[in-house]
């Protein structure tokens, strides 16, 4: 076996090895939370159908996930900090759950009005692959908690 089969070797040994949890469902508060967002997005989108939906989703769930929502109604900041390169745990959950919503949401619509993973990801100012990190790990609780048949 050369060098770089080697390397390749190591590498896949290496991922296997990585521990990826996959939420598998939710509290009631945050199943509540989703099925009043999911009210919101699909109102808001029949109000404005040009809408880019993937923006639409990032709105409606910082509207219902904002932890500070009860001290004030500005979504600004909380968008702002979704949108930030900050890793702080809590804010990346929050942002991976709101990734996998935007996801799962359009998953029952016409493939052309789907929201594809580049553009929640362009919202979300990531990585496409870093929206299928997050559908992966949080789709299937957040299609539970919308009562939707993901498979």
């Amino acid at each position: 076996m050369n060098e770089i089969a080697t390397v390749a070797e190591m590498q896949t040994i290496i991922w296997a090895a990585r521990d990826f949890k996959v939420v598998t469902s939710f509290d009631e508060g945050a199943q509540e939370k989703f099925r009043r967002a999911a009210l919101s997005y699909y109102a808001y989108c029949r109000l404005h159908p040009g809408e880019n939906r993937c923006r639409v989703a990032l709105l409606v769930g910082a509207a219902h996930f904002d932890p500070r929502a009860e001290e004030k109604r500005k979504i600004d900041g909380f968008i702002a900090a979704l949108q930030s390169p900050n890793r702080d745990a809590k804010l990346a959950n929050i942002r991976q759950q709101l990734m996998a919503f935007a996801r799962v949401i359009s998953l029952e619509m016409p493939i052309e009005k789907r929201n594809s993973l580049k553009g929640i990801g362009r919202v979300f100012r990531r990585n496409h692959a870093t929206v299928i990190y997050a559908v992966r790990k949080y789709g299937d609780a957040v299609g539970q908690a919308l009562g939707m048949e993901l498979r």
